[in-house]
C-alpha cells in the first residue's frame, strides 16, 4: 500500500467516525429532550385532572399503601388520564405501559422514587411541584437505567 494510500484510508476511517460521534451525540441530545415527555405532559393537564392525580397518589400514600402499590396506581392513573385527556395515543391495555417500567426497576431504586414523593408532600410543597418531582424522577431513573 502507497503510502498516500494509507493516509487517505486513515483519513476516511478518522472521518467515519467523527460522523458516527456526532450522530450518537445527536441521538442523546433528542434522548434527552424527549425523555421527560410525560412528565410535561401531565404538567399540563387541566386543573381539575392535576387535582385528581395528585388527589389519588395523596390518598394512597395517607391510606399507608405498598410501595409498588402506590406508584402503580399514580402512573397508570396518569396514563390513562393523559389517554382520555386525548394528550397521549393509546388504549386502556396500554395505560399500565410506564408503571410496568417503574416496576421493572430495582427495589432500591423504586425506594428512592417513593420517598423523594414522600419527602415533597412532608414538606408541603405545592400539588404541581409534587407531581413535577414523582413524574420527573420516574423518567429521569428510567433513562439512567437504560429501560
Amino acid at each position: 500500500m502507497k503510502p498516500e494510500e494509507r493516509f487517505q484510508t486513515e483519513s476516511e476511517t478518522e472521518e467515519s467516525l467523527n460522523e458516527k460521534e456526532e450522530s450518537k451525540r445527536y441521538e442523546e441530545t433528542n434522548e434527552e429532550k424527549n425523555s421527560y415527555e410525560f412528565s410535561k405532559a401531565v404538567l399540563s393537564l387541566d386543573e381539575k385532572s392535576k387535582q385528581i392525580l395528585f388527589d389519588s397518589l395523596y390518598s394512597a400514600i395517607s391510606n399507608t399503601n405498598q410501595r409498588d402499590s402506590v406508584l402503580h396506581l399514580v402512573f397508570t392513573k396518569a396514563k390513562k388520564i393523559l389517554r382520555e385527556n386525548g394528550t397521549l395515543e393509546g388504549s386502556p391495555e396500554t395505560d399500565t405501559e410506564f408503571s410496568n417500567l417503574v416496576s421493572n426497576l430495582s427495589s432500591q431504586v423504586r425506594q428512592v422514587l417513593y420517598d423523594s414523593v414522600c419527602s415533597a408532600i412532608e414538606n408541603q410543597n405545592e400539588r404541581d411541584t409534587i407531581l413535577h418531582i414523582l413524574f420527573r424522577k420516574a423518567e429521569k431513573l428510567l433513562a439512567e437505567s437504560g429501560k
